[in-house]
């Protein structure tokens, strides 16, 4: 571990200096070299961690039984952890290259956090969005995460309506869309029909509080026939109040003909017909 922090100290200083040098085209490639040293020497102290929680349990520091090495041992976690989350946050790096030797190590499944910022940085939403539900189980902040790529691409793009953002060239890969999929169909959850309910409820909540953010098309097309209409009505609702979507109602109406579910198709037919 020490040649392992010599090397980090080495690698920042010329991480530093290729900074300063504005004319220096290796920058990238001691970025890339320093976030893999950072990996490997994190992945040797949480192994190290491993062994001695093994041998004397966690570190308490009223225990006076508690070795010091297992208090250092997590300070330095702490500090170049909290060095990595700065350098993926300020550095350009090939994040692709990083990414696969971050999930090669032990610390792929323990720094959760660290995961998602590698994956944010390369645009990678559903790998991230996955962590967040799957892994952390965070479903308030798998919906900030997609609200938060929202308002950047509207700023990005200009006062865009929805329906022109959400048909853009990355409309494939829009968080909200990639969300909604996977509490749609979950992968990950298990058999039973109450996780699965849940899920789905979920789902509903949060395509009710953000109707106006998500292409109605996109979402039409890939809700299951298990959904019921009473489910719905709320979204549907919305939906079309929704002056952004008021000039797409015949894409909608022609996406409606297609679906399978032709409870969805006459509550949809209703609606308009009441407005």
């Amino acid at each position: 571990i020490k040649f392992g922090f010599l090397k980090l100290k080495y690698l920042e200083y010329l991480v530093s200096r290729n900074k300063e040098s504005a004319s220096d085209t290796s920058g990238e490639e001691y970025e890339t070299l320093l976030a893999k040293e950072i990996i490997r020497v994190l992945d040797s102290l949480y192994e190290q961690n491993e062994k001695l929680h093994h041998l004397f349990g966690p570190f308490d520091e009223k225990n006076e039984a508690s070795p010091s090495s297992t208090s250092q041992v997590a300070k330095r976690i702490l500090e170049v952890r909290t060095k990595f989350k700065d350098f993926i946050n300020q550095y350009s790096f090939d994040t692709a290259e990083v990414i696969d030797l971050f999930n090669q190590n032990f610390i792929g499944s323990a720094l959760l956090e660290e995961k998602l910022m590698l994956y944010a940085k390369v645009g990678a939403h559903l790998e991230a969005l996955n962590v967040l539900v799957y892994q952390m189980k965070d479903h308030r902040a798998a919906e900030m995460y997609c609200y938060r790529h929202y308002k950047r691409e509207k700023t990005r793009k200009g006062h865009l309506n929805t329906h022109q953002e959400e048909k853009s060239k990355d409309a494939s890969n829009s968080p909200f869309l990639h969300l909604i999929r996977i509490y749609l169909y979950p992968d990950n959850v298990g058999e039973t029909d109450q996780q699965q309910d849940q899920f789905h409820q979920i789902c509903i909540s949060l395509l009710e509080r953000h109707s106006d953010h998500i292409d109605a098309e996109n979402v039409l097309d890939m809700l299951p026939s298990t959904l019921s209409v009473s489910q719905l009505q709320v979204y549907l609702s919305l939906l079309f109040s929704s002056h952004a979507h008021i000039r797409n109602q015949h894409r909608i109406v022609k996406n409606l003909y297609k679906a399978d579910n032709l409870k969805v198709r006459l509550a949809y037919l209703e609606v308009k017909k009441n407005k």
